[in-house]
């Protein structure tokens, strides 16, 4: 009996010294980063979200300064810097040359203290990337594009833009993919490749905290992401800046269907770059209103917001104060 105890202690103690081994012997590659916060979850209490694109990020010197990041009003809650990463690649550091004015009047420092600054009133910040800018981004010396359409470069890319957004204090990446526009010498069979790259670095399953959203002009149907690759995804923002609204519903009901979360869908259905003076509902401030104000599309999406909404700046962002205002009352 005294044996068959001991023999009993001496096979449980092994156990447990070898179990301790294998923990020990897993080091860094054994260990699970853990969860990092996801930045949606600070505005989920918010039934509609008010977000849009900033345009002229490097920008300034004007009259009136609407490219000025602070003077974005509160109860914007997504910010999504339209410039492209090659852009802010090459932007230098340091203090704005005294009397800099045009495209590249901004430094990236300058940049990057506006980001913390609108960070710091609880504004989700993301950058936006053309699809097809990785081509940009992948010649050698001579400018000679170097790129092949693998797995393997999609994710080399990936992790470049990502090291470099987290530096710059950003809180995810906006993949812009417009078929006939910003997807030029990317094959259509790839966007889902594509997606899936930028996953491991951005979104809900990379664990990284950042966001991963992608816009688009176009329904599932013609973007052809697959079911997998949409539980990857933050946000999808349906770009509509004019057509009718079955045109409308044509781009936003397939991703719905799917069974992508529709408090995620966010309608940009105004151009104020280009139509901000317009005094017509088919575009400009009042088909952003017409939308926002629909119980239609209230049923369809979870947010509202216009591109160039920074030239809302020309009256003192007249139309958004409004749309945040209205936007509480639902």
């Amino acid at each position: 009996m005294k044996n068959k105890t001991k023999n009993s202690f001496l096979k449980l103690l092994i156990l447990i010294l070898l179990s301790l081994n294998c923990i020990s012997c897993t080091g860094d590659e054994g260990t699970v980063d853990p969860q990092q916060p996801d930045p949606l979850e600070a505005i989920s209490h918010k039934k509609f979200k008010v977000v849009g694109y900033f345009n002229g990020l490097t920008r300034g010197g004007v009259t009136p300064d609407y490219y000025n990041l602070r003077d974005i009003p509160e109860g914007v809650d997504i910010v999504n810097l339209f410039h492209r990463f090659s852009g802010l690649c090459n932007l230098k550091r340091g203090d704005r040359a005294p009397g800099a004015t045009g495209e590249d009047a901004k430094t990236l420092t300058e940049i990057v203290n506006d980001i913390q600054y609108l960070k710091s009133k609880g504004t989700i910040v993301v950058q936006t990337q053309f699809l097809n800018e990785i081509f940009e981004n992948y010649k050698d010396e001579r400018k000679t594009i170097k790129f092949q359409n693998t797995p393997e470069d999609y994710d080399a890319y990936a992790k470049k833009v990502s090291d470099s957004l987290n530096k710059w204090g950003f809180d995810g990446i906006d993949l812009d993919l417009e078929p006939g526009y910003s997807t030029t010498g990317i094959d259509s069979n790839d966007w889902d490749l594509y997606v899936q790259a930028f996953a491991k670095y951005f979104g809900p399953k990379s664990k990284s905290g950042k966001l991963l959203i992608i816009d688009t002009n176009v329904g599932l149907s013609e973007l052809k992401l697959s079911q997998e690759t949409l539980t990857k995804i933050s946000s999808i923002y349906i770009q509509d800046y004019w057509g009718s609204e079955a045109y409308t519903d044509g781009k936003i009901d397939g991703y719905v269907q799917a069974g992508f979360p529709k408090g995620r869908i966010m309608l940009i259905s105004a151009d104020f770059e280009a139509a901000y003076s317009s005094t017509d509902s088919s575009q400009g401030p009042l088909r952003l209103k017409q939308y926002y104000t629909s119980p239609k599309y209230q049923s369809k999406v979870g947010g509202y917001g216009a591109y160039g909404f920074n030239f809302d700046k020309k009256l003192d962002y007249k139309y958004y104060q409004e749309m945040i205002v209205k936007l509480k009352t639902y």
